[in-house]
C-alpha cells in the first residue's frame, strides 16, 4: 500500500518526537479520544445551509484525527471510529450538497471533501482495511465522485472552467489523492489525475502575483488546505506519476512562485491567532486551521518568518505535525514593513506592528465588485486598537439558499452594511465596472498614510477619494479626508459601523464610539452643514453623517483620537 505523506522513517520520528510537533500530536490523540464517545455526523436538512456539506466537513476532521491517532498508537478503537465515519459517508445517497447541485453540475465542494476523507482513511488505516472494504470504497468513489468529476470537466463551460476561487482546489485535491492511491487498481485514474493536475495549476495561477487571494480569511485556508496535500503527494511520489504529469513536472509544482509569497497575506491580516481583516465573506475569527499550511510553506521555502507565524497558532490537526520541519528556526518578522498593500486582492493594512495582538490596525478594501465572495463595499475600512474593533466590517452574512442561489438582498453584503457612502440612499452595484484603487500606502514608523479612490458610475459616483493620515501615540490620531465628485447633484450619507457590543453617541459635532476599554472620538467638519445620527435598528449599528441639501462636489473631514 502506498503512503502519500509518511515514509516508515517519518512515522517513527513522529511517534518519538519531543519537539514542537509533540504538543500537536498529543492534542490530536486527545481529540480522538473524545471522539470515541461521539457519534458520527449525519446530514441535516434543517440546516439553513450545507445540510450535507457541513457533516462531510465534520466527518473529514474527525476521521483524520482518529486515523492519525491509530497510526501513532495502533489502538484499534481509533480505527473503528474512523471506519464509522467512512461507513456513514459511503451510505449517503449523494456526494454533492443539494444547495450546490445544478442541472449541469454533479460534482461540488462536498464531493471533494468526501474524497479527501476517503484518501486519509485508505492512507493511514491501510493495514487494517481488507480487500473487500477497499473494493467497496473504490467502487463507491468511482460512482459518486469519478463519474461526476469527468462529467463536469468534460463540459465546454461550467464551474470548473468559468470560476476562479477556492472551490477549484477543494474539488480536485481529494480526487487527486484518491487517484494516486488507487491507480495500481484502477488504471483509468491516470486520466483523472491529469485533470486534477490541470485544475490545481489553475488554482495556483489564480493566486495574485503578490501572494494574496481575492477571498482572504478562512477561504484562503480552505483552498490551500486542499491544494497542499496534493502538492505534497506530487512532490513525494514524482517517480510514480503518469508520463503526462512527469513531463509537466507536477512533482515540482510545490515550487510555484506564488506559493513562496502567499503565507504573507494572512500574516498581515492577523493579530495573534485571530484573522481580523474581514472584508467580503470573512469573519473576525481564530485562524488556527491555517497552521498546517503555514508549516508546509515554511518547510518548503525555508522561511523562518512563516514558521514563526505557524508557531503562534494552536491546532490539533495532524497535518501540522506531518508538515512541520522541527529543525527550521522561527524568525520574528521584525525586518518586515509593518504596513502593506496587496494590490492583487485590493486589500491594504496600516499596522502598528506585526507582533502584538492589540496594536493599532487600519485596513481598506479596493479592487472591484466582481471578486469572488466580495461585497458591494469599495472604499470601506476598519479600525482596531487595544484588541478591540472600533470601526467594523459586518463580515460574512448567514449563508442560506436565498443568499447564494437567489441573490436576495442582505444587509451584510450590500453597501449599507459597510463604511462607505450612499448616494441618495443608493449603494454600489456588482460587477467589474465599479472599481477602487489604493493609490498610497506609506509607513514612516509613527506616521502612516493611506489613500484610496473609488468610482461607481452606475450610482453617479465619479470619484470618491479617501485619505487616511495616522500618527501613533497616546492618543493615536487619525485624520480622514473624503472628497466626493458626483455626476449629478445628490445627498450623500457617510456610514461608520461599530461593534454591536459597543456603543456610540453624538455630542455636537463629535462622534464617540466605545468598545470595551478602547474608544474613538471623531470631530466632524464639512464645508456645508451635515446631520449626525446613530442607527441601531440593524444587524450592525452605524453612525450616519448626511448632507441635508443636495450637492455635486462634497467633502468631509474626520479628526479622530483613539484611546486604548
Amino acid at each position: 500500500m502506498v503512503s502519500l505523506f509518511l515514509t516508515p522513517e517519518d512515522l517513527e520520528q513522529l511517534r518519538s518526537a519531543e519537539d514542537r510537533r509533540r504538543p500537536i500530536i498529543d492534542r490530536c490523540i486527545a481529540t480522538a479520544e473524545r471522539l470515541l464517545d461521539e457519534p458520527v455526523v449525519h446530514p441535516d436538512m434543517d440546516r439553513p445551509w450545507g445540510p450535507y456539506l457541513s457533516p462531510a466537513s465534520d466527518n473529514l476532521a474527525h476521521l483524520r484525527r482518529c486515523a492519525f491517532a491509530y497510526l501513532m498508537t495502533g489502538d484499534e478503537r481509533f480505527h473503528r471510529r474512523a471506519k464509522a465515519a467512512v461507513d456513514e459517508m459511503l451510505g449517503w445517497d449523494r456526494w454533492i450538497d443539494p444547495y450546490h447541485e445544478r442541472p449541469d453540475r454533479r460534482y461540488g465542494l462536498m464531493t471533494g471533501i468526501v474524497s479527501t476523507a476517503m484518501a486519509h482513511y485508505l492512507d493511514w488505516c491501510g493495514d487494517a482495511i481488507d480487500d473487500e472494504e477497499r473494493a467497496l470504497i473504490a467502487n463507491t468513489w468511482r460512482k459518486m465522485a469519478v463519474e461526476p468529476l469527468i462529467h463536469d470537466t468534460d463540459l465546454p463551460a461550467g464551474m470548473f472552467f468559468e470560476s476562479f476561487n477556492n472551490w477549484i482546489s477543494v474539488m480536485v485535491g481529494g480526487a487527486g489523492l484518491m487517484s494516486l492511491l488507487l491507480m495500481d487498481r484502477e488504471p483509468f485514474l491516470e486520466e483523472l489525475l491529469v485533470r486534477c493536475d490541470f485544475h490545481l495549476r489553475r488554482y495556483l495561477d489564480w493566486i495574485n502575483d503578490d501572494g494574496s487571494t481575492d477571498e482572504g480569511g478562512s477561504y484562503w485556508a480552505f483552498g490551500m488546505e486542499h491544494a497542499v496535500p496534493l502538492l505534497e503527494a506530487f512532490r513525494r511520489h514524482g517517480d510514480r506519476l503518469p508520463g503526462a504529469l512527469r513531463w509537466r513536472k507536477a512533482d515540482a509544482l510545490y515550487r510555484h512562485r506564488k506559493l513562496a509569497l502567499t503565507g504573507y497575506f494572512p500574516m498581515y491580516c492577523m493579530q495573534g491567532a485571530e484573522h481580523v481583516v474581514n472584508f467580503g465573506d470573512c469573519d473576525v475569527v481564530p485562524l488556527h486551521r491555517a497552521q498546517p499550511i503555514l508549516y508546509w510553506l515554511a518547510a518548503r521555502s525555508g522561511d523562518g518568518r512563516l514558521q514563526w507565524l505557524a508557531d503562534r497558532l494552536e491546532n490539533d490537526d495532524p497535518m501540522s505535525a506531518v508538515y512541520c520541519d522541527p529543525q527550521l528556526e522561527a524568525e520574528p518578522p521584525d525586518k518586515l514593513p509593518s504596513s502593506r498593500a496587496f494590490h492583487g486582492a485590493g486589500w491594504a493594512m496600516l499596522r502598528e506592528d506585526l507582533d502584538s495582538t492589540d496594536g493599532f490596525l487600519l485596513a481598506v478594501r479596493g479592487g472591484h465588485n466582481a471578486k469572488t465572495h466580495c461585497h458591494h463595499d469599495l472604499g470601506t475600512f476598519i479600525i482596531r486598537a487595544g484588541g478591540r474593533n472600533l470601526i467594523v466590517d459586518c463580515g460574512r452574512p448567514q449563508y442560506c439558499k436565498d443568499y447564494w442561489i437567489h441573490g436576495v438582498f442582505t444587509y451584510g453584503r450590500e453597501t449599507i452594511g459597510h463604511n462607505c457612502i450612499l448616494i441618495d440612499g443608493q449603494g454600489q452595484q456588482g460587477g467589474m465596472a465599479e472599481r477602487a484603487e489604493i493609490t498610497r500606502c506609506e509607513d514612516f514608523g509613527r506616521e502612516k498614510h493611506m489613500s484610496i479612490e473609488v468610482r461607481a458610475e452606475e450610482i453617479a459616483l465619479q470619484l470618491h477619494r479617501r485619505q487616511f493620515d495616522v500618527t501613533l501615540g497616546e492618543p493615536t490620531r487619525v485624520e480622514i479626508n473624503d472628497e466626493v465628485q458626483l455626476a449629478r447633484k445628490a445627498r450623500v450619507t457617510w456610514l461608520l459601523h461599530y461593534d454591536p457590543e459597543g456603543e456610540a453617541e453624538i455630542d455636537g459635532d463629535r462622534v464617540i464610539i466605545r468598545s470595551g476599554e478602547a474608544s474613538i472620538t471623531m470631530t466632524v467638519s464639512a464645508p456645508i452643514a451635515v446631520e449626525l445620527r446613530v442607527e441601531t435598528d440593524h444587524e450592525v449599528p452605524f453612525v450616519a453623517i448626511e448632507t441635508p441639501e443636495i450637492g455635486r462636489d462634497l467633502s468631509l473631514r474626520l479628526e479622530c483620537e483613539i484611546m486604548a
